[in-house]
């Protein structure tokens, strides 16, 4: 017989394989280059451009279909904004680039990490902020 794997290990890999899925397709986007050039450049104070901002969320909705899914059906009080933000953090952007991304200062991004700590399942925090 094979080994029992623990309920929350298989749960843990479920959501990280969802991720990781979104990962590897925004990873081939258009999206991706362009971002990479905007870390390279950026600077404080830049945000970017409401219709600029809307494809960017757009292509986020299309890459990580199945992760949005999945992680508003465990917190459903999720806002759009806060998977965006998870989303975003999840591929080692440095906080200037999601600040731009978002059009958010570093404090109100810092209190949003705050909030999905206290809200949301720890390996599900872990997974998203510590890899």
């Amino acid at each position: 017989m094979g080994k029992e794997i623990p309920l929350q290990e298989t749960i843990t890999a479920f959501k990280r394989e969802k991720l990781q899925r979104g990962i590897d397709a925004f990873n081939v986007s258009p999206w991706k280059e362009k971002l990479n050039e905007v870390e390279k450049q950026i600077k404080s104070g830049d945000y970017i451009k409401p219709d600029e901002q809307r494809l960017l969320y757009q292509e986020l909705d299309i890459c990580f279909k199945e992760f949005i899914v999945y992680i508003t059906q465990i917190h459903p009080k999720m806002s759009r904004e806060d998977i965006y933000y998870c989303i975003l953090f999840s591929q080692n952007y440095k906080p200037r680039t999601i600040m731009y991304c978002m059009s958010s200062s570093g404090g109100a991004l810092r209190i949003r990490k705050n909030r999905l700590k206290k809200n949301m399942a720890e390996d599900t925090f872990q997974m998203i902020f510590h890899k």
